[in-house]
């Protein structure tokens, strides 16, 4: 039997947040979980973060074929390189690995060729689908109508794609369980499994901010990506004013990179809130804020911010969209308290924030959750399962 894993991503270092973060820490799972198999790893890499990227893969055991590139690996010229490049290099292995785990839309859709008659799963985060569908929604209900059918027709053909790309794979996987249910939909692929992004459950979390205060709330998250753009914003400019009548001692602390000029802006216009931008320990804000308030209205994929909260012992606010990703087929209650409107965020806020004992016992529950639920070498072992790979075979 082949003892070779085929790993092939265009997105994995550095780490920073979102698809990045679940390539990253799904590589290292599966290579702790199958200690006895050789992994190949396929990966472009910008080039400034080359020599990093290398003691990486040192660290953890992997051979790796790099491509590098300069600026956006979706620009048509840097796409096209990676496409020629990445072709041979998994032709090169495929007789060598029992099968590839195919992460990121680019990578995705240059090995669908490339595959052959190999086990291929392909993980694929679509954030494209459930934006264009809200913008076409929004055209529409702003009688823009041209703009509509051209949204509509970009997604046309952005579906066909994705129907030809992922035909060849053998197993779609994605992160959430409504992500499966869009993406069957979508491309018609009869074998969609939903295996869920894991977390590291803080053992100790002390309040080491204790400037914060304690009616702190906090949103954390790369600032400048849609769906948390979109939340912020609905946070600053109808949650906030809303609590502040409420209760004027609560503050809002915006944690992430990139939060652009326009935040700042709609901060300055808000009593209660501050942005703090980027930080070297997102932990040690999370152990120290007395709540997280998450407004998602746009989401894709499971929520790691709401993981990382929870694994932080911190009681969450969130939005019945943002809850969505969450349901357990065992019934098993949720540990957030869910609000549908700026007006029950803001009850839900105050109210929580002045009962400590709810408070703590939220972010007990929280912990247990994630711990039993959200664990990154459970996720890996599903992988392994999927290339046949048993818990006997290492």
């Amino acid at each position: 039997m082949r003892r070779s894993i085929g790993i092939v991503t265009d997105n994995i270092y550095p780490v920073l947040d979102g698809s990045s973060l679940r390539v990253s820490r799904l590589v290292q799972a599966i290579r702790s979980e199958a200690r006895d198999y050789d992994m190949w790893l396929i990966a472009a890499v910008q080039s400034e973060h080359a020599a990093q990227f290398l003691e990486w893969c040192d660290q953890h055991r992997l051979t790796v074929s790099v491509h590098l590139y300069d600026g956006n690996l979706f620009e048509p010229a840097n796409r096209a390189r990676f496409a020629s490049w990445v072709r041979p290099e998994v032709e090169r292995i495929r007789e060598q690995v029992q099968g590839f785990i195919v992460f990121g839309g680019i990578a995705i859709d240059v090995c669908s060729e490339a595959i052959g008659e190999s086990v291929a799963i392909a993980d694929v985060c679509d954030e494209k689908s459930p934006h264009a569908l809200h913008a076409v929604a929004s055209h529409l209900r702003n009688w823009r109508l041209h703009s509509a059918i051209r949204q509509t027709w970009w997604l046309y053909l952005y579906l066909k794609r994705i129907h030809r790309s992922l035909r060849p794979y053998r197993a779609v996987t994605v992160a959430a369980h409504d992500d499966a249910k869009r993406l069957h939909h979508l491309s018609r692929h009869p074998h969609i499994l939903v295996v869920p992004n894991g977390v590291d459950v803080v053992s100790s979390c002390p309040d080491v901010l204790n400037g914060l205060g304690k009616k702190s709330a906090i949103f954390h998250g790369v600032l400048d990506y849609p769906p948390n753009w979109d939340a912020v914003v609905y946070l600053l400019r109808k949650i906030c004013p809303l609590v502040y009548r409420l209760d004027p001692e609560v503050k809002f602390y915006v944690v992430g990179r990139n939060p652009g000029a326009q935040l700042y802006r709609y901060a300055r216009l808000t009593r209660n809130a501050e942005i703090v931008g980027p930080v070297d320990d997102i932990w040690s804000w999370l152990c120290s804020a007395k709540l997280g308030v998450y407004p998602i209205r746009l989401r894709t994929g499971i929520q790691n911010k709401l993981l990382e909260a929870w694994a932080a012992g911190l009681p969450v606010v969130t939005s019945t969209q943002a809850m969505s990703v969450f349901r357990t087929s065992e019934n098993q209650e949720v540990p957030a308290i869910v609000a549908r409107s700026a007006a029950d965020f803001a009850r839900a806020i105050v109210s929580t924030l002045t009962d400590e004992t709810r408070r703590a016992a939220l972010g007990r529950s929280a912990k247990e959750f994630v711990a039993r639920r959200f664990r990154w070498e459970k996720s890996a072992g599903s992988f392994l399962r999927l290339l046949g790979i048993s818990p006997s075979d290492h």
